[in-house]
């Protein structure tokens, strides 16, 4: 009878194993999440630079000029009273919504069906967050067709996925 070795892994490794755990699903899901992270990257910086420079931009030395400049874009634009105020709680309910969206692209690597769901409803959810808190106009002319593409194409990538690999099969026996 012999010992076993133990392989000692790094505390990456095994943060890594907690989040994605031991085992790697097929290609088709690694490249489907893989893709779905790339496209999450650059939906979700955009917000992170908002929320940021809206959370940083009081500690400046003309904040107050910031400020009024913001409000009037803000206002002129778009007829929004307290432009600030709302960027922030704007990207701090996209940011909230992407973490969710990331979370359903771990269960996704994990393979859980309810990955699929939680994604695509958060992408969903991110449309909607933008369209009651900023309206038609700012969605118009702030967000590029090419986020509309990744946002569309995502929800329909893997909604399709969704009922292609994990739908139940209803038996009425």
């Amino acid at each position: 009878m012999s010992l076993e070795k133990k392989i000692k892994s790094t505390v990456l490794q095994k943060i890594g194993h907690l989040i994605l755990g031991r085992y790697r699903p097929s290609l088709i899901i690694q490249v489907s999440v893989i893709i779905g992270f790339i496209s999450w990257l650059i939906l979700v910086f955009g917000h992170l630079i908002t929320f940021f420079s809206v959370t940083l931009f009081p500690k400046l030395e003309q904040s107050n000029i910031i400020r009024d400049a913001y409000n009037r874009v803000g206002y002129v634009q778009y007829g929004f009273r307290n432009t600030v105020q709302l960027l922030f709680v704007h990207s701090t309910f996209q940011i909230v919504v992407y973490l969710l969206a990331l979370i359903g692209l771990i269960l996704i690597w994990r393979q859980k069906n309810s990955g699929f769901v939680i994604y695509t409803l958060s992408l969903i959810g991110s449309i909607l967050v933008s369209f009651f808190l900023m309206h038609v106009g700012y969605l118009i002319a702030e967000i590029s067709i090419f986020k509309y593409f990744l946002l569309i194409g995502n929800i329909v990538y893997f909604g399709i996925g969704y009922f292609l690999f994990y739908r139940q099969k209803i038996s009425l026996v």
